[in-house]
């Protein structure tokens, strides 16, 4: 698979590091050629010193016949034209990286369609969400959503005053939509039942 990543910023790196060592065909486009001095130097891509909003360059030998355009610049409306301009000359995937909240406030389907863009990345409101969620469940070692966010997996150690420590599960009154689902002790994972007691450091 050939993907193009367009824009050698942090994100940009971070994003070609690890296709590339997954073993992916990269290439990595910027008009900066300071930061592509970085990338060549240090990854094993191919680098090209272009404009990724050129019509040109997308109708390129180097970009044709590519897998995905990832568009990760620091501009907003680059990372458009340049997903635009990928899906007019014929490559199937595109992502691009979007900050502004007006943008973002737009249903995907809207942006799928009228911007030619599969996947939105906005580092910043995935940071702002993770921050939301820790903060609704302080007491949380680790919190992963699942099912697009109708199931929350919620991981928690109870501390030796828990007022939960030492009870049987059938004991302890969880609300009705809450599930003890796995106990995680000494490196053994328990599926409970309603006799098995939860202890502390669980």
């Amino acid at each position: 698979m050939r993907i193009v990543v367009i824009g050698a910023g942090h994100l940009g790196y971070i994003i070609s590091e690890l296709l590339s060592n997954e073993g992916y065909d990269v290439i990595v486009v910027d008009s900066d050629a300071e930061k592509l001095e970085s990338v060549r130097t240090s990854l094993d891509v191919l680098t090209i010193h272009a404009d990724g909003t050129s019509p040109s360059f997308m109708r390129s030998s180097d970009v044709k016949g590519s897998d995905l355009v990832v568009a990760v610049t620091a501009m907003d409306e680059v990372n458009i034209i340049a997903c635009i301009l990928a899906k007019k000359n014929g490559i199937p995937h595109t992502i691009a990286r979007i900050r502004d909240p007006k943008f973002l406030s737009e249903p995907v389907d809207y942006i799928r369609e009228n911007f030619d863009i599969d996947l939105v990345l906005s580092p910043e409101l995935i940071t702002a969400r993770e921050i939301s969620r820790l903060i609704m469940t302080p007491s949380a070692i680790n919190v992963e959503d699942f099912a697009g966010g109708k199931v929350r997996l919620l991981e928690t150690k109870i501390g030796p005053h828990s007022p939960l420590a030492h009870k049987e599960l059938k004991d302890i009154t969880l609300p009705p939509q809450v599930l003890a689902a796995l106990i995680l002790r000494d490196h053994h994972m328990i599926i409970p039942h309603g006799n098995d007691r939860i202890l502390p450091l669980d």
